[in-house]
């Protein structure tokens, strides 16, 4: 995210107390946004261990570990607090088990971005699931978001975050799929017109750390960023709250926003198949543990 943005200014406080608490003996350097690159390219730097620490977006940590997909299924959880209280349980120990195979350890505590909405161009928010069907809707480089837009009949386009305004601005897209505060704070709010209210899938940052630098670590640096990034987290969530709060009053002034129902998503995702289908590809005991967590079924 932007160098001004909550995320960011949460994440530079985080490695200064850390720099404070171990004296200096771990100085962590953070490297403004998109200097050496897009997600997708930080990634592979922090596997290679050319970056030490990244707080990934869970949509691009999915594409290399499909288990981090559990954190987007859609109408899993009913809020900020919810899908937390999940991921601190078993699930949540089974997903970053999952993401250390692969050589990155998850650092506990996760820095949500909360539920995504659908800020458009169009004039009008949806009113039905039907009028979303040819929408060209911009996603990250991730084949769950892909399939999820496809499957509620939208034309998914592929733009790194730091190319969204040009795709609106020359009509490659014709809306993103974020949370509120997220369009204000790329800066992006004025190129909308309309937004739907449609909780479509909730999002978190993950803290990871390239497994061989974090465990060469002295065990005691390990717990002072463990304890560090906990606190910083839970403080970054109270805040992210307030700001999608308050960003989608602020869109209302100057927009239309409209609610559509969770029954009328879900019902077109059933049909489609995609819940099925990613039972199968997260495994159906994974899937059977997340739905005996939240207390129901998932279509």
């Amino acid at each position: 995210m932007p160098s001004d943005s909550t995320f960011n200014q949460h994440i530079m406080v985080l490695w200064d107390d850390v720099a404070q608490l171990t004296r200096g003996a771990l100085a962590v350097s953070v490297v403004p946004w998109g200097a050496t690159g897009n997600s997708g390219t930080m990634l592979e730097k922090a596997l290679r261990g050319d970056v030490h620490f990244y707080p990934v977006s869970g949509m691009p940590l999915a594409s290399v570990c499909p288990q981090v997909a559990f954190e987007g299924i859609p109408y899993a959880f009913d809020s900020d607090e919810h899908a937390i209280e999940v991921f601190s349980g078993v699930l949540g120990e089974r997903v970053r088990a999952s993401v250390s195979e692969i050589g990155l350890h998850v650092i506990p505590g996760l820095w949500p971005q909360g539920h995504n909405q659908i800020p458009a161009v169009r004039a009008s928010p949806f009113e039905t699931a039907a009028q979303m069907r040819g929408f060209r809707i911009r996603t990250a480089n991730s084949p769950f978001l892909v399939d999820l837009y496809v499957a509620l009949g939208m034309d998914p386009r592929r733009v790194h975050l730091q190319g969204v305004r040009a795709a609106l601005e020359e009509g490659a897209v014709q809306g993103v799929e974020m949370p509120p505060h997220g369009i204000e704070q790329l800066g992006i709010a004025g190129l909308h017109h309309s937004m739907t209210v449609l909780d479509i899938r909730w999002a978190t940052f993950w803290m990871t750390a390239h497994g061989p630098t974090w465990h060469a670590l002295d065990p005691r640096l390990r717990d002072v960023v463990t304890d560090a990034c906990m606190r910083h987290a839970n403080a970054y969530a109270a805040d992210i709250r307030r700001e999608n709060q308050c960003a989608l009053r602020s869109f209302e002034r100057v927009g239309v926003v409209g609610a559509l129902e969770h029954a009328a998503v879900q019902d077109v995702l059933s049909r489609a198949g995609f819940y099925q289908r990613w039972r199968e590809r997260l495994g159906v005991d994974r899937w059977a543990l997340l739905e005996s967590e939240i207390g129901r079924r998932l279509r």
